[in-house]
């Protein structure tokens, strides 16, 4: 019978002053009488592994402040059509806060429709997830905020691809067009 296991990620100074990190997994033997007799298990060296986890989040925080600072509206969309991600754009022109916007349906947060009949347009998230191609808006379409009156917008729904060719996100960015419609 085996003790209980452990599972240790830690970091070690090598002699010439590098750092590397490892992974310690193991348990404790027990002998007859149940107490520990030895440790069995393994040392690995994951350096690699939480190099390439640093780099990961930097280019995730890179692009985070990438799609902050632009002047164009960002939502990103699931593969379920749930709001994943909103830049303050978005959220100042359809009237939602991110954190209130992920995981609802994006024909909830971003609904437009035209602006001379009134009616709604079809939805582009949707047509761009169907069609597997970049969907744009057509003629004058205006946005209709949480609170406020509606905003003349052009927007454009494209897909975003895995390595697998399978679509994984929709990006739907979108800009104000008021001033240049009046």
């Amino acid at each position: 019978v085996s003790g209980t296991p452990f599972d240790l990620e830690f970091r070690l100074q090598r002699h010439d002053g590098e750092y590397r990190w490892f992974r310690s997994r193991g348990r404790s033997v027990l002998g007859a009488r149940g107490k520990p007799q030895r440790m069995a298990g393994s040392l690995a060296d994951i350096s690699d592994r939480k190099r390439a986890e640093r780099q990961i989040v930097q280019e995730k925080e890179r692009a985070q402040v990438t799609l902050e600072s632009i002047a164009d509206a960002v939502i990103t969309i699931d593969t379920s059509g749930n709001v994943e991600y909103m830049n303050p754009v978005a959220e100042r022109l359809t009237g939602w806060g991110s954190d209130e916007a992920r995981g609802v349906s994006v024909t909830h947060v971003f609904r437009v429709q035209d602006e001379a009949t009134g009616i709604e347009v079809p939805d582009p998230v949707r047509q761009a997830f169907e069609h597997g191609a970049t969907v744009h808006s057509d003629g004058n379409v205006v946005l209709r905020p949480r609170s406020e009156a509606t905003v003349a917008i052009d927007f454009a729904a494209a897909p975003i691809r895995d390595r697998g060719r399978d679509i994984v996100v929709v990006v739907l960015v979108f800009h104000d067009m008021s001033r240049g419609r009046q």
